[in-house]
C-alpha cells in the first residue's frame, strides 16, 4: 500500500500511514506548547526527534499498531491518531490524538476516534480500548465520553492527575454514517 493512500477515510478526513517525509508536519504539530500541554511529554525541540517518532511507530507498525496521519481531502495533514502500548499494559491497547489548534472544535477528533474506536473493537477484535487523558483536558474527554468511553478511575503520573477511560464492544455505538463510510 501506497503510505498517502488513505487506511481508514471518511468525507471531512482520512487517515494514512506516516513516511519518512511527515518529519515536518509532526515537528510542527509536537512543538507547538498548545498541542502538548495535555500530553505529559514536552513540545519537540528538533527533526532528529520527528524521525526518531516515524521509526518507532513502524516498529509498532509490525505488531500490529500504530498511529496515523489525520488529513483533509485535499491531503493536508491535520493531526495524528492511533494507538500505543504501554511498558507496564503490554496487553491493552490505548487510543491517542491530537491535533493542530486550528482544526480543534471542528468535529475531526469525534470523527477519528469513532473510526478508530470501530477499528480496534471490531476489526482488530480488542476486549476493550483505553485512553488516559488529563484531567483538565475536558474537550478530549467529551469526546470520549460522546463515544462510549467510560471513566475508570483517575492516577497520577508525572506530577500530574489523569482520568483513565475504558469502552468496551457493548458501551459502543459506531454513527451509521461512520459505518457506512468504513464498509465501502
Amino acid at each position: 500500500m501506497n503510505s498517502t493512500q488513505p487506511v481508514f477515510s471518511h468525507p471531512l478526513l482520512y487517515l494514512r500511514k506516516i513516511n519518512t517525509e511527515d518529519a515536518e508536519f509532526l515537528l510542527t504539530l509536537n512543538a507547538n506548547p498548545e498541542v502538548m500541554k495535555y500530553t505529559g511529554e514536552a513540545p519537540w525541540q528538533s527533526l532528529p526527534e520527528a524521525q526518531l517518532f516515524i521509526e518507532q511507530n513502524y516498529q509498532l507498525s509490525i505488531k500490529g499498531i500504530e498511529r496515523w496521519l489525520v488529513c483533509l481531502p485535499n491531503g493536508k495533514p491535520i493531526g495524528l491518531a492511533g494507538f500505543r502500548i504501554f511498558d507496564d499494559l503490554p496487553e491493552q491497547w490505548d487510543i491517542s490524538f491530537r491535533f493542530l489548534p486550528e482544526y480543534w472544535n471542528q468535529g475531526y477528533a469525534f470523527i477519528t476516534v469513532q473510526i478508530l474506536t470501530h477499528h480496534a473493537l471490531y476489526v482488530s477484535k480488542q476486549k476493550a480500548l483505553r485512553a488516559q487523558v488529563h484531567e483538565e483536558n475536558l474537550p478530549s474527554s467529551r469526546v470520549l465520553e460522546k463515544c462510549g468511553y467510560q471513566l475508570d478511575h483517575r492516577f497520577t503520573w508525572g506530577g500530574m492527575i489523569w482520568r483513565c477511560y475504558y469502552v468496551r464492544q457493548k458501551d459502543f455505538q459506531v454513527l451509521p454514517e461512520i459505518l457506512a463510510d468504513l464498509l465501502r
